[in-house]
Order: C-alpha cells, then structure tokens, then sequence
C-alpha cells in the first residue's frame, strides 16, 4: 500500500472514496452529510486549507482520511475506506500515518466523538475534552504506543 498526500486535483478521488465508503449510511437517521458533499465543496475546502492522505492498493486509491490543523492539534474527519476492502486494515494504517505526522509536527491527533469506539479497536485511549470555542465535545486520541 501506498499513502499519498492529496493536491487539489485530487478531489475527484476522495469524493469517490468518500462517497462509496458512505453509501451504507444514506438511510441512515440522520444520513451522513458527507453524501451531500461534492467535488466542488472538496476542492474548496483543500483551498481553505484542507488536507488528505489517500491510500492506493495497485495504484487503485481505497481509503483516504481529511484532515485540518489547529495550534496544537491535527484534526481527522471523513475516515473511508471502499468497501470491497474493509476489514483489511486500511483505516488503521491511514491513522498510523496521520499519526506520525501529527507527531512529527508535535501536534496531538483529534478526531470527532462518533469514530472514537472504533478507534479504540485499534489501540487508541480515548479522553474527553471540552472545546468550549467550538461548542461541541471532541475527544483526544494517544496511540498507546506513545505512552
């Protein structure tokens, strides 16, 4: 597997990825808001600062992860992978790679409330914070082997 920094012209294929990794979640109460995205918000989005790492298996991208950064912190949202390929550890290598880059840039790794059970599968702890300028909970995540 190869996992890729995404540019802008890339937009195209993480609106794919995105979108066939959602498609379950469409009848969903509510459904994802990531079904109503478009290439157009995606590109957007990357202008206003966005950023995204996309995975290829075989030179066929089958996950990708956005993400945005803030002072101290690497924010990930949007985690998809295709799925013909779940289940194969896809996700957990795109966040391993999130992961180093966060470090790498001594930023601390935070992602949204309702990927956190998942991610505890993998490994991660899970802390609740509360963001009171954004108004919302968000939860920080350490890779148990930085512990």
């Amino acid at each position: 597997m190869v996992i890729m920094l995404a540019q802008l012209k890339d937009a195209p294929i993480i609106h794919d990825v995105m979108l066939q990794a959602f498609k379950e979640y469409e009848h969903a109460t509510p459904p994802s808001s990531a079904l109503n995205e478009t290439v157009e918000s995606i590109k957007k989005d990357m202008e206003r600062g966005e950023y995204a790492f996309i995975a290829y298996l075989d030179e066929q991208p089958v996950a990708m992860v956005r993400f945005t950064y803030s002072d101290h912190s690497v924010y990930f949202f949007r985690l998809s992978v295709i799925p013909s390929k779940q289940g194969q550890g896809l996700a957990k290598a795109l966040l391993k790679e999130l992961e180093h880059h966060a470090f790498a840039m001594e930023k601390r790794l935070v992602n949204a409330w309702f990927v956190c059970q998942y991610l505890e599968t993998l490994s991660y702890i899970v802390h609740w914070v509360m963001l009171l300028q954004k108004r919302r909970r968000e939860r920080i995540l350490t890779s148990s082997h930085f512990l």
